[in-house]
């Protein structure tokens, strides 16, 4: 089994909602350990921390998911470009980019939250489990 991954490999996506020709193609690389950790950290929680009667902490696992921001975090992290595309009234859509500040993983260079915002939403959850799924295991992996 590869114990590492290639986080500079680039990937790329066809839409399945797309019907235009020529298609757009997206471009994404898979998230490093450090950016997933990142990620869970800023879309879970774990709530209801209560001491008891008897004066003990009692933790009960609720999870509190920010999905939106999950799914958001995980396209400006991965997505690194695309060819082709076009905007709400057909025109050519440059990839923008902006430095984005990430704590612990510090300035990124990313999609802009603008362009982000504009995104289809299926487009957005399409391209987030594309991503997600670049850092399993493929069947040869699973099988061994």
């Amino acid at each position: 089994m590869r114990v590492t991954i290639d986080t500079t490999r680039i990937f790329d996506h066809v839409s399945k909602y797309d019907h235009d020709e020529p298609k757009t193609v997206f471009h994404y690389r898979v998230l490093s350990a450090a950016e997933r950790n990142y990620i869970t950290e800023k879309t879970s929680r774990i709530v209801n921390f209560k001491s008891d009667k008897n004066d003990k902490d009692v933790t009960t696992y609720t999870p509190d998911l920010h999905l939106a921001e999950r799914l958001k975090l995980t396209v400006q992290l991965g997505l690194v470009g695309w060819d082709d595309a076009t905007d709400a009234k057909g025109l050519p859509q440059p990839f923008l980019t902006a430095a984005k500040e990430f704590g612990s993983l510090g300035t990124k260079t990313v999609i802009t939250d603008a362009l982000y915002e504009s995104l289809h939403p299926a487009l957005i959850d399409e391209l987030a489990e594309s991503i997600e799924k670049a850092a399993t295991l493929d069947e040869d992996e699973e099988k061994n």
